[in-house]
């Protein structure tokens, strides 16, 4: 790429996605400053491009210290995640992660693809590890192709563990990591996990308006909760960081942000009807690959 397509494209990006790569940022900042640095490059543009290219990494920074439920994920590497807070939080995502890598079942063997393959206390900190690159979904833009796909593989993973009895009551970008190389998920944290219809201990501070309204007068871990939340990431991820999505119809298919926008209640029929919604919008699904 020449000096002026560089500078273009940085200056007409409006997400840090469109320069940069979460896993390669920090190579990528130092090759770009060789050739844009005003005191190497004539362009008149430059230090506007150096600009903007030092606001994009000074956010990619921040995102390898993210705050979440618990107090501070650190990204170690792509494949592991150091968690260290509230100790009593910690230790509860830690035995509720547990409990359900205890799950004996057919369908919980197959769902296991969903959670990281481990979850380590140690002293004072949790420590995570997965054999694939993951990356959390916090300020992550993605296409819409890319977010269909996600949401899908969330759609089942909330009507797995109403199979098995539990609900989330924590679903948000600090707690769900996606696997580029296959598009899965990897559930990252269990803070607020609860049997179903049993009462709520704790939900996220953090994501308060993103649950329905029923919570705070019912207090109970039902269905709902998981599916609304997993509704609210997919907005998120389409480029709503409100989570309310109405403004994302003049982009999308009003079709789908109807949908996740719709009040659902029970996951399996949800997750089904959602995979007939996309046939219908974009047949037969295909693997693109995803590049962050």
């Amino acid at each position: 790429m020449n000096t002026d397509t560089l500078i273009h494209q940085v200056l007409n990006s409006s997400h840090y996605s469109e320069i940069f790569s979460r896993f390669t940022f920090k190579k990528q900042y130092i090759d770009y400053l060789k050739v844009l640095h005003p005191d190497i490059c004539s362009h008149p543009q430059a230090t506007e491009a150096v600009t903007q290219i030092n606001i994009y990494k000074d956010e990619l920074d921040k995102y390898q210290k993210i705050k979440d439920d618990g107090g501070e994920m650190q990204i170690v590497n792509p494949n592991q995640i150091v968690f260290k807070g509230d100790e009593n939080l910690l230790k509860k995502s830690f035995t509720n992660f547990d409990k359900l890598t205890k799950l004996k079942d057919e369908a919980s063997k197959h769902f296991r693809k969903y959670l990281p393959d481990s979850l380590e206390w140690k002293v004072d900190r949790l420590e995570l590890h997965h054999k694939e690159d993951i990356i959390p979904l916090t300020g992550l833009l993605l296409p819409e192709k890319h977010v269909t796909w996600l949401t899908s593989r969330l759609f089942e993973f909330v009507a797995w563990l109403n199979q098995v009895g539990y609900c989330h009551a924590g679903l948000n970008p600090e707690a769900i990591a996606v696997v580029p190389k296959t598009h899965g998920i990897i559930v990252l944290s269990f803070y607020h996990l609860s049997y179903t219809n049993q009462k709520l201990s704790t939900i996220s501070n953090r994501y308060l308006n993103w649950y329905p309204n029923s919570i705070f007068t019912e207090k109970r871990a039902v269905p709902y909760i998981d599916l609304t939340l997993t509704q609210r990431i997919a907005l998120y991820l389409l480029g709503d960081k409100t989570g309310t999505g109405v403004k994302l119809k003049k982009i999308h298919s009003s079709q789908l942000i109807d949908f996740l926008l719709e009040s659902h209640t029970i996951p399996y029929e949800t997750f089904d009807a959602y995979r007939k919604l996309l046939n219908s919008l974009f047949g037969k699904p295909k693997f693109y690959p995803l590049e962050i």
